[in-house]
Protein backbone atom coordinates (compact mmCIF):
# COMPACT_ATOMS: atom_id res chain seq x y z
CA UNK A 1 0.00 0.00 0.00
CA UNK A 2 2.80 2.44 0.92
CA UNK A 3 4.52 1.69 -2.40
CA UNK A 4 1.23 2.35 -4.25
CA UNK A 5 0.72 5.69 -2.45
CA UNK A 6 4.28 6.67 -3.20
CA UNK A 7 3.80 5.83 -6.86
CA UNK A 8 0.57 7.81 -7.06
CA UNK A 9 2.21 10.82 -5.39
CA UNK A 10 5.09 10.65 -7.85
CA UNK A 11 2.68 10.56 -10.80
CA UNK A 12 0.74 13.50 -9.37
CA UNK A 13 3.89 15.58 -9.02
CA UNK A 14 4.97 14.65 -12.55
CA UNK A 15 1.59 15.52 -14.10
CA UNK A 16 1.30 18.76 -12.11
CA UNK A 17 4.81 19.77 -13.11
CA UNK A 18 4.10 19.04 -16.77
CA UNK A 19 0.84 20.98 -16.64
CA UNK A 20 2.60 23.92 -15.03
CA UNK A 21 5.33 23.88 -17.63
CA UNK A 22 2.76 23.68 -20.41
CA UNK A 23 0.83 26.57 -18.97
CA UNK A 24 4.00 28.66 -18.86
CA UNK A 25 4.66 27.92 -22.55
CA UNK A 26 1.12 28.84 -23.48
CA UNK A 27 1.45 32.06 -21.53
CA UNK A 28 4.54 33.01 -23.48
CA UNK A 29 2.93 32.13 -26.81
CA UNK A 30 -0.07 34.25 -25.90
CA UNK A 31 2.11 37.31 -25.28
CA UNK A 32 1.46 39.89 -28.05
CA UNK A 33 3.59 39.60 -31.18
CA UNK A 34 4.87 43.02 -32.18
CA UNK A 35 4.73 44.00 -35.85
CA UNK A 36 6.61 47.20 -36.64
CA UNK A 37 5.46 49.16 -39.70
CA UNK A 38 8.13 51.54 -40.98
CA UNK A 39 6.25 54.35 -42.74
CA UNK A 40 7.56 57.16 -44.95
CA UNK A 41 4.18 58.93 -45.33
CA UNK A 42 3.72 60.97 -42.14
CA UNK A 43 0.79 63.39 -42.55
CA UNK A 44 -1.76 63.68 -39.74
CA UNK A 45 -4.49 62.36 -42.01
CA UNK A 46 -2.33 59.36 -42.88
CA UNK A 47 -1.67 58.64 -39.21
CA UNK A 48 -5.39 58.89 -38.49
CA UNK A 49 -6.18 56.44 -41.31
CA UNK A 50 -3.66 53.90 -40.06
CA UNK A 51 -4.70 54.38 -36.42
CA UNK A 52 -8.31 53.51 -37.22
CA UNK A 53 -7.41 50.38 -39.20
CA UNK A 54 -4.76 49.22 -36.72
CA UNK A 55 -7.15 49.68 -33.78
CA UNK A 56 -9.68 47.39 -35.47
CA UNK A 57 -7.01 44.85 -36.37
CA UNK A 58 -5.67 44.65 -32.82
CA UNK A 59 -9.20 44.24 -31.44
CA UNK A 60 -9.73 41.32 -33.81
CA UNK A 61 -6.23 39.95 -33.17
CA UNK A 62 -5.41 40.50 -29.47
CA UNK A 63 -2.20 38.51 -29.83
CA UNK A 64 -0.80 41.15 -32.23
CA UNK A 65 0.58 44.55 -31.29
CA UNK A 66 1.18 46.90 -34.23
CA UNK A 67 3.82 49.58 -33.83
CA UNK A 68 3.58 52.36 -36.42
CA UNK A 69 6.93 54.08 -36.90
CA UNK A 70 6.62 57.30 -38.94
CA UNK A 71 10.04 58.37 -40.23
CA UNK A 72 9.35 60.64 -43.23
CA UNK A 73 10.62 60.61 -46.81
CA UNK A 74 13.62 62.91 -46.40
CA UNK A 75 15.80 60.51 -44.41
CA UNK A 76 13.55 57.47 -44.11
CA UNK A 77 14.87 55.49 -47.07
CA UNK A 78 18.45 55.79 -45.85
CA UNK A 79 17.39 54.91 -42.29
CA UNK A 80 15.84 51.73 -43.65
CA UNK A 81 19.16 50.71 -45.19
CA UNK A 82 20.97 51.42 -41.93
CA UNK A 83 18.57 49.34 -39.86
CA UNK A 84 18.61 46.46 -42.31
CA UNK A 85 22.40 46.55 -42.41
CA UNK A 86 22.54 46.51 -38.61
CA UNK A 87 20.40 43.38 -38.44
CA UNK A 88 17.44 45.25 -36.94
CA UNK A 89 14.90 45.39 -39.78
CA UNK A 90 11.28 46.43 -39.23
CA UNK A 91 8.64 43.89 -40.25
CA UNK A 92 6.84 45.92 -42.90
CA UNK A 93 8.65 48.82 -44.56
CA UNK A 94 7.39 51.45 -46.95
CA UNK A 95 9.90 52.41 -49.62
CA UNK A 96 9.91 54.17 -52.95
CA UNK A 97 8.46 51.89 -55.61
CA UNK A 98 11.34 52.97 -57.89
CA UNK A 99 13.62 50.89 -55.67
CA UNK A 100 11.92 47.48 -55.80
CA UNK A 101 14.70 46.15 -58.01
CA UNK A 102 17.49 47.83 -56.03
CA UNK A 103 16.25 46.65 -52.65
CA UNK A 104 15.75 43.12 -53.96
CA UNK A 105 19.31 42.89 -55.26
CA UNK A 106 20.63 44.39 -52.01
CA UNK A 107 19.08 41.36 -50.30
CA UNK A 108 16.71 43.47 -48.21
CA UNK A 109 13.38 41.94 -49.22
CA UNK A 110 11.67 38.64 -48.62
CA UNK A 111 9.76 37.01 -51.52
CA UNK A 112 6.02 37.25 -50.85
CA UNK A 113 4.50 34.60 -53.10
CA UNK A 114 3.90 32.03 -50.35
CA UNK A 115 3.06 34.61 -47.68
CA UNK A 116 0.32 36.08 -49.90
CA UNK A 117 -0.91 32.71 -51.15
CA UNK A 118 -4.37 33.32 -49.67
CA UNK A 119 -4.79 36.73 -51.32
CA UNK A 120 -6.38 37.08 -54.76
CA UNK A 121 -3.99 39.36 -56.65
CA UNK A 122 -6.51 39.73 -59.49
CA UNK A 123 -8.54 42.05 -57.24
CA UNK A 124 -5.83 44.75 -57.30
CA UNK A 125 -4.26 46.65 -60.19
CA UNK A 126 -2.34 44.14 -62.28
CA UNK A 127 0.33 46.47 -63.73
CA UNK A 128 1.40 47.42 -60.20
CA UNK A 129 1.72 43.73 -59.30
CA UNK A 130 3.79 43.17 -62.45
CA UNK A 131 6.39 45.80 -61.52
CA UNK A 132 6.58 44.30 -58.03
CA UNK A 133 8.05 41.10 -59.44
CA UNK A 134 11.80 40.58 -59.80
CA UNK A 135 12.83 37.54 -61.82
CA UNK A 136 9.27 36.26 -61.42
CA UNK A 137 9.12 36.58 -57.62
CA UNK A 138 6.72 38.98 -55.88
CA UNK A 139 8.93 41.31 -53.83
CA UNK A 140 6.57 44.14 -52.81
CA UNK A 141 2.90 44.89 -52.26
CA UNK A 142 0.82 48.06 -52.32
CA UNK A 143 -2.07 49.27 -50.22
CA UNK A 144 -2.90 52.35 -52.31
CA UNK A 145 -1.84 54.39 -55.30
CA UNK A 146 -1.10 58.07 -55.83
CA UNK A 147 -2.17 58.96 -59.37
CA UNK A 148 -0.45 62.11 -60.55
CA UNK A 149 0.18 63.87 -63.81
CA UNK A 150 -2.89 66.08 -63.72
CA UNK A 151 -3.25 69.76 -62.86
CA UNK A 152 -5.17 71.31 -60.02
CA UNK A 153 -6.45 74.61 -61.43
CA UNK A 154 -7.98 77.67 -59.80
CA UNK A 155 -11.37 77.96 -61.53
CA UNK A 156 -11.97 81.45 -60.10
CA UNK A 157 -8.69 82.60 -61.66
CA UNK A 158 -9.75 81.31 -65.09
CA UNK A 159 -13.10 83.08 -64.74
CA UNK A 160 -11.38 86.28 -63.66
CA UNK A 161 -9.20 86.12 -66.78
CA UNK A 162 -12.22 85.40 -69.00
CA UNK A 163 -10.85 82.00 -69.99
CA UNK A 164 -12.41 78.57 -70.25
CA UNK A 165 -10.75 75.63 -68.55
CA UNK A 166 -8.60 73.44 -70.80
CA UNK A 167 -9.89 70.05 -71.86
CA UNK A 168 -11.03 67.32 -69.47
CA UNK A 169 -9.96 64.58 -71.90
CA UNK A 170 -6.60 62.84 -71.71
CA UNK A 171 -4.61 63.10 -74.93
CA UNK A 172 -6.69 65.95 -76.38
CA UNK A 173 -4.58 67.40 -79.27
CA UNK A 174 -5.63 70.92 -78.25
CA UNK A 175 -3.78 70.65 -74.91
CA UNK A 176 -0.02 70.54 -75.52
CA UNK A 177 3.13 71.68 -73.73
CA UNK A 178 3.23 74.89 -75.78
CA UNK A 179 -0.45 75.62 -75.21
CA UNK A 180 0.03 75.10 -71.49
CA UNK A 181 2.83 77.69 -71.45
CA UNK A 182 0.70 80.23 -73.30
CA UNK A 183 -2.25 79.53 -70.99
CA UNK A 184 -0.02 80.10 -67.95
CA UNK A 185 1.22 83.41 -69.42
CA UNK A 186 -2.33 84.67 -69.92
CA UNK A 187 -3.36 83.65 -66.41
CA UNK A 188 -0.27 85.28 -64.94
CA UNK A 189 -1.10 88.57 -66.62
CA UNK A 190 -4.47 88.67 -64.84
CA UNK A 191 -3.92 87.40 -61.29
CA UNK A 192 -6.61 87.04 -58.66
CA UNK A 193 -4.80 89.56 -56.46
CA UNK A 194 -2.58 92.01 -58.42
CA UNK A 195 -0.82 92.97 -55.17
CA UNK A 196 0.68 89.48 -54.84
CA UNK A 197 3.58 88.10 -56.82
CA UNK A 198 2.01 85.24 -58.72
CA UNK A 199 2.69 82.70 -61.41
CA UNK A 200 0.75 80.72 -63.99
CA UNK A 201 2.09 77.28 -63.10
CA UNK A 202 4.14 75.30 -60.56
CA UNK A 203 5.44 71.74 -60.64
CA UNK A 204 6.82 69.27 -58.08
CA UNK A 205 10.43 70.25 -58.82
CA UNK A 206 12.35 68.35 -56.17
CA UNK A 207 11.22 65.15 -57.86
CA UNK A 208 12.63 65.34 -61.38
CA UNK A 209 9.78 65.82 -63.93
CA UNK A 210 9.92 62.27 -65.14
CA UNK A 211 6.18 62.08 -65.86
CA UNK A 212 6.74 64.59 -68.67
CA UNK A 213 9.72 62.68 -70.08
CA UNK A 214 7.34 59.86 -70.93
CA UNK A 215 5.33 62.20 -73.16
CA UNK A 216 7.95 62.18 -75.93
CA UNK A 217 7.51 59.61 -78.65
CA UNK A 218 11.05 58.25 -78.43
CA UNK A 219 10.95 57.70 -74.66
CA UNK A 220 11.62 54.02 -73.84
CA UNK A 221 9.62 54.27 -70.57
CA UNK A 222 12.74 53.35 -68.60
CA UNK A 223 15.70 55.45 -67.48
CA UNK A 224 17.93 52.39 -67.12
CA UNK A 225 18.07 49.71 -69.79
CA UNK A 226 20.44 46.73 -69.67
CA UNK A 227 22.41 48.41 -66.88
CA UNK A 228 22.90 51.56 -68.95
CA UNK A 229 21.65 54.90 -67.66
CA UNK A 230 19.58 56.87 -70.21
CA UNK A 231 20.04 60.40 -68.87
CA UNK A 232 22.06 61.46 -71.94
CA UNK A 233 19.07 60.87 -74.22
CA UNK A 234 17.24 63.83 -75.85
CA UNK A 235 13.89 62.89 -74.29
CA UNK A 236 15.49 63.46 -70.86
CA UNK A 237 17.53 66.62 -71.25
CA UNK A 238 14.97 68.32 -73.52
CA UNK A 239 12.34 67.82 -70.82
CA UNK A 240 14.67 69.19 -68.14
CA UNK A 241 15.42 72.21 -70.34
CA UNK A 242 11.69 72.79 -70.80
CA UNK A 243 11.28 73.11 -67.04
CA UNK A 244 14.29 75.39 -66.77
CA UNK A 245 12.82 77.59 -69.50
CA UNK A 246 9.50 77.85 -67.66
CA UNK A 247 11.40 79.59 -64.87
CA UNK A 248 14.09 81.50 -66.70
CA UNK A 249 12.71 82.20 -70.18
CA UNK A 250 8.91 82.21 -69.95
CA UNK A 251 8.98 83.18 -66.25
CA UNK A 252 5.66 81.46 -65.53
CA UNK A 253 7.03 79.35 -62.68
CA UNK A 254 8.21 80.27 -59.15
CA UNK A 255 11.94 80.06 -58.51
CA UNK A 256 13.61 77.02 -57.01
CA UNK A 257 14.13 79.02 -53.81
CA UNK A 258 10.44 79.93 -53.56
CA UNK A 259 9.41 76.35 -54.17
CA UNK A 260 11.72 75.09 -51.43
CA UNK A 261 10.75 77.86 -49.02
CA UNK A 262 6.97 77.92 -49.53
CA UNK A 263 6.01 74.89 -51.64
CA UNK A 264 3.41 74.56 -54.35
CA UNK A 265 0.62 73.45 -52.01
CA UNK A 266 0.72 76.65 -49.99
CA UNK A 267 1.23 78.78 -53.09
CA UNK A 268 -1.92 77.28 -54.59
CA UNK A 269 -3.95 77.73 -51.40
CA UNK A 270 -2.72 81.34 -51.18
CA UNK A 271 -3.88 81.85 -54.79
CA UNK A 272 -0.39 82.75 -55.94
CA UNK A 273 -0.33 80.08 -58.67
CA UNK A 274 -3.13 79.41 -61.13
CA UNK A 275 -2.24 75.80 -61.98
CA UNK A 276 -0.13 73.18 -60.29
CA UNK A 277 0.75 69.64 -61.22
CA UNK A 278 0.61 67.26 -58.29
CA UNK A 279 -1.13 64.10 -57.11
CA UNK A 280 -4.12 62.79 -55.19
CA UNK A 281 -2.43 63.41 -51.83
CA UNK A 282 -3.45 67.07 -52.20
CA UNK A 283 -7.18 66.28 -52.04
CA UNK A 284 -7.61 66.56 -48.24
CA UNK A 285 -5.76 69.89 -48.26
CA UNK A 286 -7.40 71.47 -51.29
CA UNK A 287 -10.83 70.44 -49.98
CA UNK A 288 -10.36 73.33 -47.52
CA UNK A 289 -9.54 75.91 -50.21
CA UNK A 290 -11.50 79.17 -50.15
CA UNK A 291 -11.96 79.17 -53.92
CA UNK A 292 -13.30 76.83 -56.59
CA UNK A 293 -10.79 74.45 -58.09
CA UNK A 294 -10.94 71.60 -60.56
CA UNK A 295 -8.76 69.25 -62.59
CA UNK A 296 -7.09 69.18 -66.01
CA UNK A 297 -5.10 66.26 -67.48
CA UNK A 298 -1.39 66.52 -68.20
CA UNK A 299 -0.68 68.23 -71.53
CA UNK A 300 0.79 66.12 -74.28
CA UNK A 301 3.86 66.47 -76.43
CA UNK A 302 3.40 63.43 -78.64
CA UNK A 303 1.32 61.48 -76.15
CA UNK A 304 -0.25 62.19 -72.76
CA UNK A 305 1.02 59.69 -70.25
CA UNK A 306 2.11 59.82 -66.65
CA UNK A 307 3.28 57.75 -63.70
CA UNK A 308 1.47 56.72 -60.53
CA UNK A 309 3.35 56.46 -57.28
CA UNK A 310 2.53 53.35 -55.31
CA UNK A 311 2.06 53.24 -51.54
CA UNK A 312 4.58 50.46 -51.60
CA UNK A 313 5.81 48.06 -48.90
CA UNK A 314 8.00 45.03 -48.46
CA UNK A 315 8.56 42.45 -45.75
CA UNK A 316 12.19 42.71 -44.73
CA UNK A 317 14.48 39.73 -44.87
CA UNK A 318 15.46 38.76 -41.34
CA UNK A 319 12.35 40.34 -39.78
CA UNK A 320 10.46 38.26 -37.24
CA UNK A 321 6.92 36.97 -37.82
CA UNK A 322 6.74 37.20 -41.65
CA UNK A 323 3.35 35.46 -41.96
CA UNK A 324 1.78 37.65 -39.28
CA UNK A 325 3.22 40.67 -41.12
CA UNK A 326 1.68 39.45 -44.37
CA UNK A 327 -1.66 38.94 -42.61
CA UNK A 328 -1.60 42.58 -41.47
CA UNK A 329 -0.78 43.67 -45.01
CA UNK A 330 -3.74 41.72 -46.38
CA UNK A 331 -5.96 43.32 -43.73
CA UNK A 332 -5.05 46.74 -45.11
CA UNK A 333 -6.43 45.50 -48.45
CA UNK A 334 -9.91 44.61 -47.15
CA UNK A 335 -12.61 46.62 -48.92
CA UNK A 336 -13.84 48.61 -45.90
CA UNK A 337 -10.27 49.50 -44.92
CA UNK A 338 -9.39 50.54 -48.45
CA UNK A 339 -12.43 52.82 -48.48
CA UNK A 340 -11.70 54.51 -45.17
CA UNK A 341 -7.98 54.83 -45.94
CA UNK A 342 -8.76 56.49 -49.26
CA UNK A 343 -11.23 58.98 -47.82
CA UNK A 344 -8.81 60.17 -45.15
CA UNK A 345 -5.66 60.30 -47.29
CA UNK A 346 -6.95 61.05 -50.78
CA UNK A 347 -4.94 58.04 -52.01
CA UNK A 348 -6.61 55.84 -54.59
CA UNK A 349 -7.39 52.36 -53.21
CA UNK A 350 -5.31 49.54 -54.66
CA UNK A 351 -8.40 47.34 -54.62
CA UNK A 352 -9.95 47.90 -58.05
CA UNK A 353 -13.57 47.65 -56.88
CA UNK A 354 -13.04 50.47 -54.38
CA UNK A 355 -11.00 52.65 -56.74
CA UNK A 356 -13.74 52.61 -59.37
CA UNK A 357 -16.36 54.07 -57.02
CA UNK A 358 -14.48 57.40 -56.63
CA UNK A 359 -15.79 57.51 -53.04
CA UNK A 360 -12.18 57.83 -51.88
CA UNK A 361 -11.99 61.31 -53.43
CA UNK A 362 -13.81 62.64 -50.36
CA UNK A 363 -16.80 64.80 -49.58
CA UNK A 364 -15.51 67.79 -51.58
CA UNK A 365 -15.44 66.25 -55.04
CA UNK A 366 -14.35 68.34 -58.05
CA UNK A 367 -16.62 68.36 -61.08
CA UNK A 368 -13.98 66.56 -63.12
CA UNK A 369 -13.17 63.92 -60.51
CA UNK A 370 -13.11 61.27 -63.26
CA UNK A 371 -9.71 62.66 -64.33
CA UNK A 372 -8.21 61.17 -61.15
CA UNK A 373 -9.25 57.67 -62.14
CA UNK A 374 -8.65 58.24 -65.85
CA UNK A 375 -5.02 58.97 -64.98
CA UNK A 376 -4.53 55.27 -64.19
CA UNK A 377 -5.42 54.36 -67.77
CA UNK A 378 -2.59 56.61 -68.98
CA UNK A 379 0.00 55.48 -66.46
CA UNK A 380 3.26 53.63 -66.75
CA UNK A 381 3.81 51.80 -63.49
CA UNK A 382 7.33 51.70 -62.16
CA UNK A 383 9.10 52.89 -65.31
CA UNK A 384 12.15 53.75 -63.21
CA UNK A 385 12.47 50.77 -60.90
CA UNK A 386 15.33 49.11 -62.76
CA UNK A 387 18.29 48.13 -60.54
CA UNK A 388 20.59 51.10 -60.08
CA UNK A 389 18.00 53.89 -60.08
CA UNK A 390 18.51 54.46 -56.34
CA UNK A 391 22.18 55.24 -57.02
CA UNK A 392 21.57 57.29 -60.17
CA UNK A 393 18.94 59.40 -58.47
CA UNK A 394 21.35 60.27 -55.66
CA UNK A 395 23.73 61.64 -58.30
CA UNK A 396 20.99 63.60 -60.09
CA UNK A 397 19.26 65.34 -57.20
CA UNK A 398 22.14 67.64 -56.13
CA UNK A 399 22.23 69.11 -59.66
CA UNK A 400 18.51 69.78 -59.97
CA UNK A 401 18.83 73.30 -58.52
CA UNK A 402 21.50 74.18 -61.12
CA UNK A 403 19.26 72.92 -63.92
CA UNK A 404 16.18 74.81 -62.77
CA UNK A 405 18.12 77.97 -61.98
CA UNK A 406 19.59 77.95 -65.48
CA UNK A 407 23.20 77.81 -64.25
CA UNK A 408 24.11 75.72 -67.30
CA UNK A 409 22.13 74.13 -70.14
CA UNK A 410 20.26 71.03 -69.04
CA UNK A 411 22.04 68.88 -71.64
CA UNK A 412 25.49 69.76 -70.24
CA UNK A 413 24.44 68.98 -66.68
CA UNK A 414 22.63 65.79 -67.63
CA UNK A 415 25.77 64.54 -69.39
CA UNK A 416 27.62 65.05 -66.10
CA UNK A 417 24.95 63.06 -64.29
CA UNK A 418 25.12 60.36 -66.95
CA UNK A 419 28.87 59.89 -66.47
CA UNK A 420 28.75 59.86 -62.66
CA UNK A 421 25.60 57.77 -62.51
CA UNK A 422 26.93 55.17 -64.93
CA UNK A 423 29.98 54.67 -62.69
CA UNK A 424 27.64 53.88 -59.81
CA UNK A 425 25.70 51.40 -61.96
CA UNK A 426 28.90 49.69 -63.06
CA UNK A 427 29.84 49.16 -59.40
CA UNK A 428 26.67 47.22 -58.66
CA UNK A 429 26.61 45.17 -61.88
CA UNK A 430 28.36 42.18 -60.22
CA UNK A 431 25.84 42.27 -57.36
CA UNK A 432 22.98 41.98 -59.85
CA UNK A 433 24.68 39.27 -61.86
CA UNK A 434 25.44 37.08 -58.84
CA UNK A 435 22.15 37.63 -57.04
CA UNK A 436 20.21 34.62 -55.79
CA UNK A 437 16.98 34.54 -53.79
Amino acid sequence: MKKLLLLLCSLFILVAGTAFAGGEKEGKAAAPIEIEVFNLDTGDNIKQAFDEIVEKYQAENPNIKVKMNYVGWTEGQDKLLVRAGAGDPPNLAQFNDDYIGDHTYRGLLMPLDELFADFDLSTVFGPAVDVSRVKGRLMAFQIAQKPRGFFFVNVDWFKNAGMDLPTAKWGDPSWTWDVMVETAKKLQSGPIDPSKESWGFAHHLNDEPKRWMLSTTNAPNKLIMNNRLQLDQPFVYETMQFFSDMMNVHKIHPSWATMIDVGKRQLFLDQKIAMTQSGVWELPFFAKAEFEWDLVPIPKKVRAVTEASLVNYGILKGAKHPQESANLAMYFLKAENQRSFGKLTGFCPHLKSEAETLEWVGDVMPKRAHILFDALEHTYYGPFNEPGWYYARNVLKPLLADIYNGVKPAKELMLQVQAKGQKELDKIAPMIKDFKF
